[in-house]
């Protein structure tokens, strides 16, 4: 079996922290009206918690990616191609949605003329980034925790209670565009983190006879 990090799965816990703040740090206005994103936008307290949501998204994805390299070495090659490229895939995503969620105020922050851009283009970008998060993070993490789970109840090369977890978490993950299911999602690597840093690994494999 290959080796990490005794701590390596406690990136599951950093990846549920970090989306938890990147999704509650920043709120943009629930509205389509020009004035009220012109407002928003116009103080700059508002433009730095935007900004610090959109990294925390970009960050949330780094740690995803880690996770699934970890869970792809405690597997031991059981893991299915198609749980880590739909888990990568995800980490992707969330890349993608901190850049559109952050498009505006980073732009603002960071650009020559600190001018608020057209209210209109601020409204697309976010609900771009939304309907990105949900299509292009969720939904393929959700596949992904699907065929985690179903290998690992197959393999045991986990423990039997993860892998009917990850299924469950993964049928829950389907529905993300409502609150309950990103709950779980949570609940899922805050708890799986935990386990499989406090869990000897299983070995693969015996020790062939006649070794030292």
């Amino acid at each position: 079996m290959g080796k990490t990090s005794r701590f390596g799965p406690l990136l599951g816990v950093v990846f549920a922290v970090l989306l938890f703040l990147a999704a509650n740090v920043g709120s943009t206005p629930d509205t389509d009206k020009p004035a009220k994103w012109a407002d928003f936008y116009s103080k700059h307290s508002n433009q730095v918690q935007v900004l610090v949501s959109a990294y925390l998204f970009i960050l949330a994805g780094l740690a995803l990616l880690g996770f699934l390299c970890v869970l792809r070495t405690r597997m031991d090659g059981k893991m299915p191609a198609f749980a880590f490229v739909s888990g990568a895939v995800a980490a992707g995503g969330l890349c993608i949605t901190g850049g559109l969620y952050g498009g505006v105020a980073g732009d603002i922050l960071f650009g020559n003329t600190h001018v608020v851009p057209s209210a209109e283009l601020a409204d697309y970008l976010t609900s771009t980034a939304f309907g990105v998060f949900l299509a292009s993070s969720m939904l393929p993490l959700a596949f992904s925790l699907l065929s985690l789970g179903m290998a690992a109840i197959r393999t045991r090369v986990l423990s039997l209670w993860i892998g009917w977890f990850a299924v469950v978490t993964g049928v829950v993950t389907l529905f993300s565009v409502l609150w309950l299911p990103l709950v779980v999602l949570l609940a899922f690597l805050l708890v799986v983190g935990v386990a499989l840093t406090v869990q000897k690994p299983k070995e693969s494999a015996a020790t062939p006879a006649g070794a030292v």
